[in-house]
């Protein structure tokens, strides 16, 4: 849940603080396409993020219930599915929302997203 929760501030930090985004803006594509590819510019980088967190747990897991053959290549689906979920989610729920609000209003467009996966976090945890 956690992972859901900070992917919205990374994704969304890794387009806004880059300094090329201005730029990339003057060149002669649509400013949805550039935004668009920002996006999934930080969902790969934010999916090495939870890679890095995930994989010895995933690994561990796997060791202390003897895994077959069988049950390593599930473990990778697993890692796979753990990699790229939070980050997917979060670059679909942005862009949906920059589809909805606009992209005149990024910056608004981003809150929600960020509003919203914590409205999501809380409600699980208060859930179980």
């Amino acid at each position: 849940m956690f992972l859901f929760a900070s992917a919205v501030p990374f994704v969304s930090g890794t387009l806004l603080q880059a300094n090329d985004l201005d730029l990339l803006c003057t060149v002669p594509i649509s400013r949805k396409v550039v935004i668009a590819s920002k996006l999934l510019d930080a969902t790969v980088t934010n999916s090495l993020q939870f890679s890095v967190i995930g994989l010895p747990a995933i690994v561990a897991v796997g060791f202390a219930y003897h895994a077959t053959i069988w049950g390593w290549e599930l473990l990778l689906l697993l890692i796979f599915q753990f990699a790229l979920m939070p980050a997917l989610v979060t670059a679909l729920a942005l862009l949906l929302s920059l589809l909805v609000t606009g992209i005149e209003r990024l910056r608004g467009a981003m809150t929600t997203v960020n509003l919203a996966m914590a409205l999501f976090v809380c409600a699980t945890f208060v859930i179980q």
